[in-house]
């Protein structure tokens, strides 16, 4: 059976009731809807109108890779209506990423009519195909697309972002939970106070709050090891909710024999504390936060970094980073000759540190 028009608000999400630490449940629950849309497109001799969760757009999603892929390249979407903030939509209801409405026309091709809302309610309309200047992801802003095209031209990102000195989750292979049980991991005990002035000191969290055990500079450390005897910062895995320009997480610059649980992540292998404070400073300029907001759509922030540049964080920069950060936001704005309009849109979107 053939339709002319396929239009509907398919289901999101297959329930899996798995629990995360902290008892959050379906913590792994799979995305269903873009089956719908792939067997809406097969039944639909023309469009196909659907609602559904915007997070694939920048890579976010379980299983979620192929159908991005697909979609991006695909250059029979008409119109595609995205809402950063999903109760504009769906009142009372928070879907991470916001939720979008798009046109999928088999006799249509060429660039789409996009128009995004922010959370705050403004309106960005412009004409494009769905891979942001061959970004890989779409870009939910038209000037943001002008400033990743300026900063891409300068950098050679795939090889020097930021993402390139991130760890990966669980950067040490210690779990949130083990502070609690050691011997779940066949690992040895651990201590609440330094015993030693060579003692490993590990971060992590309790019921939410920041606490601090001690291992013995022999203890077997899972992995990681090349991280424990320099500087670096730590920031969490997860933070804020994932809307543009939000404020950056707390972050911690970890000097050597510090090391964290898997609430954090590890950037840097850094020689001094000097090069350390500079990326920390970096994180929380606009320029950075604006960039990030291309691939962070939900709290989660481990594969986040990939297109913003790495600098020289040394004291032979081309950025002077002894400056406060509002001033290293101006120095990278002249780097990367963003014009006035780019600049207003960094300025009014991001918000400023706490």
């Amino acid at each position: 059976m053939k339709f002319d028009v396929v239009v509907g608000n398919p289901p999101y999400q297959e329930n899996d009731n798995g629990i995360r630490e902290g008892g959050a449940a379906n913590a792994s629950a799979r995305p269903l809807y873009h089956h719908f849309f792939n067997m809406a497109k097969t039944v639909a001799n023309e469009k196909v109108n659907l609602v559904f969760p915007a997070r694939w757009l920048s890579g976010a999603g379980r299983g979620l890779g192929k159908f991005m892929k697909e979609m991006l390249e695909d250059k029979h979407i008409r119109s595609m209506t995205v809402y950063k903030k999903s109760s504009t939509v769906f009142p009372n209801t928070e879907i991470k990423g916001g939720v979008l409405y798009l046109t999928h026309d088999k006799n249509y091709q060429g660039k789409a009519q996009v128009q995004v809302e922010d959370t705050t309610g403004e309106v960005s309309r412009y004409e494009s195909y769905l891979n942001s200047a061959g970004s890989g992801v779409f870009i939910p802003f038209g000037e943001l697309v002008t400033i990743y095209e300026k900063v891409s031209a300068k950098e050679d990102l795939a090889n020097n972002s930021i993402q390139t000195i991130t760890s990966s989750s669980r950067p040490f292979g210690l779990r949130t939970d083990f502070f609690r049980n050691q011997k779940k991991y066949n690992l040895p005990p651990i201590a609440e106070e330094r015993e030693s002035e060579t003692d490993i000191e590990i971060i992590g969290l309790e019921r939410g709050k920041r606490v601090f055990r001690y291992i013995p500079e022999e203890y077997p450390i899972p992995y990681g090891l090349e991280y424990v005897d320099c500087w670096k910062v730590l920031t969490p895995y997860a933070y804020g909710s994932g809307n543009f320009g939000e404020r950056p997480p707390q972050l911690l610059v970890g000097s050597p024999k510090q090391i964290v649980t898997e609430t954090f992540l590890v950037m840097g292998l850094f020689e001094t504390d000097f090069e350390a404070e500079a990326l920390k400073k970096y994180f929380q300029t606009k320029f950075f936060r604006a960039l990030i907001g291309i691939l962070k759509t939900t709290q989660h922030s481990t594969t986040t970094y990939g297109l913003i540049p790495l600098q020289d964080f040394t004291p032979n920069s081309d950025v002077d980073w002894t400056k406060e950060v509002s001033e290293i936001d101006h120095q990278l704005y002249r780097k990367y000759e963003l014009s006035e309009e780019e600049v207003d849109f960094i300025e009014r979107k991001v918000k400023e540190v706490d």
